[in-house]
């Protein structure tokens, strides 16, 4: 993503970082379902960390401890105002740090599972950010995410595929 799109993608997320929780989570949606099946196969799998890429406010984290205590469970995020809230929930410093997906500050196979929910779309080059999850990862990524362009109503689609073709 060209630095001035970053930018003003940052700078959106910082400015409605209040209302995130209240635009962005439904319990009832996509992202829960598939934090649900995560946490399924987390024995199976035989997890013992997991790392959360893109995590906003901290809901995965917050899930995971919830349902799977034992679990090291850890967040990147890039956009400060976003983690503030995350603490505000009670999350760690250690849990929910700063970080970006295209450049995860973590060695080669240092978690069991990385897992994303929501973030691919805003990323540009996302192959970057799923080659970096997969060099993080010891055993598997986790990935929910939703295509931009087939999401809303007709006329809302129409305009993002236009948007795209035009370069913005």
């Amino acid at each position: 993503m060209r630095q001035i799109e970053l930018d003003i993608q940052r700078r959106y997320y910082a400015e409605t970082a209040s209302k995130y929780d209240e635009w962005h989570l439904n319990p009832q949606g996509e992202h829960y379902f598939a934090l649900s099946f995560l946490v399924g196969v987390v024995d199976y799998l035989q997890i013992e960390s997991i790392l959360d890429v893109g995590s906003g406010t901290g809901r995965a984290i917050a899930y995971v401890k919830q349902k799977k205590p034992n679990i090291r469970v850890v967040g990147i995020e890039p956009v400060r105002e976003l983690r503030e809230i995350g603490y505000q929930k009670g999350l760690s410093k250690n849990e929910l740090i700063d970080g970006d997906a295209t450049g995860i500050s973590f060695r080669d196979g240092e978690f069991d599972l990385l897992c994303e929910f929501g973030v691919l779309h805003h990323i540009r080059n996302h192959h970057v950010a799923v080659a970096e999850m997969l060099r993080v990862a010891r055993k598997a990524i986790f990935i929910s995410d939703s295509n931009r362009f087939g999401q809303s109503s007709r006329v809302k689609r129409l305009t993002k595929r236009l948007i795209n073709a035009i370069g913005l």
